[in-house]
């Protein structure tokens, strides 16, 4: 019965390999040169506001999280049960 069973186990085994060998990610290569004329676009980054750390009061508890733009363009956010904009 041990045998029979190893042996079922091993053709699963290699058939889960040559599935996945058959349905992997196909690499994309990029050129240097894009052929859209719009590809080249760049968003500039403004910094507005900086927090900072002074190292004895922590700013953030947590990562924030539940990113979401305002109306107004402002980003709001929350952090444990603190809600910022």
């Amino acid at each position: 019965m041990g045998i029979r069973l190893s042996g079922i186990s091993s053709r699963c085994g290699i058939g889960l390999l040559a599935l996945a060998t058959c349905f992997g990610q196909t690499v994309v290569e990029n050129p240097k040169k894009p052929s859209n004329p719009d590809a080249g676009r760049s968003v500039e980054l403004i910094e507005r506001m900086r927090i900072r750390d002074d190292g004895k009061e922590i700013v953030f508890r947590e990562p924030p999280n539940q990113l979401q733009l305002g109306d107004d363009g402002s980003v709001c956010f929350a952090n444990g049960f603190e809600h910022f904009k």
